[in-house]
């Protein structure tokens, strides 16, 4: 008898404990908080600047080097912002809201001027969202014009220079 209620117990524990954490996971997506589990695969990929602030990046200025963006499934991103490496983690949920957060760069001295650094690490800390069609990411503030648009890099082929 103390066994059968024993497990009686623990079953509706077990099944207490499911189904509290079933809610909570249907609750945080509906209410449209960010969800570290939703990672798309077709933005795990590399992808290089063409444009920031609605301007092409040949009109910026020529960068040192490539700027690019790299997501993992991880949830860390990583990339290069013309001059500096720059490095983090990301949220998304479900309405294609993304959040960058604990962002750091390396200091080199860029010989140029090149505002390409700065303005692309101001709106990687600005953007809210972003749209991903075929090759194409763009990230945005609210309903603001585009902040960054991105392609997708091909791959086996080394854009930095």
């Amino acid at each position: 008898m103390k066994k059968l209620s024993f497990l009686v117990l623990l079953s509706f524990g077990l099944w207490s404990f499911t189904s509290v954490r079933a809610v909570n996971a249907s609750n945080s997506s509906a209410a449209g908080t960010f969800d570290t589990t939703l990672i798309s695969k077709k933005l795990l990929k590399k992808w290089q600047l063409i444009e920031l602030n609605g301007q092409p990046i040949s009109a910026l200025g020529k960068p040192a080097k490539t700027p690019f963006i790299h997501f993992d499934s991880a949830r860390k991103v990583s990339g290069n912002n013309g001059c500096n490496q720059f490095f983090g983690s990301y949220e998304l949920d479900t309405r294609n809201r993304i959040k960058f957060s604990a962002m750091g760069s390396t200091r080199m001295a860029c010989v140029d001027e090149n505002t390409i650094e700065s303005d692309l690490m101001q709106v990687l800390s600005n953007t809210d969202s972003y749209v991903l069609v075929n090759d194409t990411l763009v990230f945005n503030r609210a309903r603001m014009a585009p902040l960054a648009r991105w392609v997708k890099m091909k791959s086996g082929k080394k854009k930095n220079k």
